[in-house]
């Protein structure tokens, strides 16, 4: 699990550095694309889900340790406290929690923001729309050289599933800092086993318990994370699909 900076006060979701991925191949003069490879509408998709607002779903049958996206921020924001001002438009259209102690810019910059490096918080067009599960389907990391968050899959997602991430927060922070609590499959669970008295508590913690046990023989077996072997694949596979469509 990525780490958080939720003690110190701080919302945003933080996450460890990643190997390095081959930068964007283009002319000097070119502007770097915000998604390299370009995944969104081949991989995945932004749509509406029926409770968390904007989310992230497959387009098709997603292996695991398949690149979802790589991406650059929009902005960075140092947390020192430097004041990126005005906001790109993109960033304005993004969705946020306005809170009444904090300005527009940085309630936009807090509920989108991606801890990039140590002391910064780094804004995204598209990954700000993955939401939380604390049994996500996907995970990230910070290319520090490239100055990319990258995007992949932890386990095999169905066409149609929704992606998500892991914010690394509690059930408090997360209800704090964004205004939700979560609803994935073992934060029902848990709740139900809570409503249903003491005994019924024991039980959830048991069963709670052996999923644990289950998650960790997951992770055990989840193949360690190769951004560059990831990269590579993905690009054969859209280079595949885009001559399939000429």
């Amino acid at each position: 699990m990525h780490s958080t900076a939720e003690e110190s006060g701080s919302m945003v979701h933080t996450c460890p550095p990643v190997p390095k991925i081959p930068a964007p191949t283009s002319k000097p003069d070119d502007e770097a694309p915000l998604r390299y490879p370009e995944t969104l509408g081949k991989v995945i998709e932004i749509r509406s889900t029926p409770t968390s607002g904007l989310g992230i779903f497959a387009l098709h049958f997603v292996p695991p340790n398949t690149l979802l996206l790589s991406e650059t921020p929009l902005l960075i924001l140092l947390d020192s406290g430097t004041r990126i001002d005005p906001l790109p438009g993109m960033v304005k259209s993004l969705s946020y929690r306005y809170k009444p102690h904090e300005s527009i810019y940085r309630s936009i910059l807090y509920s989108n923001g991606f801890g990039v490096g140590k002391t910064a918080t780094g804004v995204f067009e598209t990954a700000s729309r993955f939401n939380h599960s604390c049994v996500p389907n996907a995970r990230f990391g910070w290319d520090e050289e490239r100055g990319r968050m990258v995007y992949v899959s932890k386990r095999k997602i169905e066409r149609g599933e929704e992606i998500t991430v892991d914010y690394g927060m509690s059930k408090t922070g997360l209800k704090r800092y964004y205004g939700f609590e979560c609803g994935c499959e073992r934060c029902r669970e848990e709740d139900a086993g809570a409503d249903a008295g003491a005994d019924a508590e024991v039980e959830s913690a048991s069963g709670s318990q052996s999923g644990s046990e289950h998650e960790n023989e997951d992770e055990k077996a989840e193949p360690e994370l190769d951004i560059g072997v990831v990269l590579s694949d993905a690009l054969a596979a859209l280079e595949v699909n885009d001559k399939k469509d000429d």
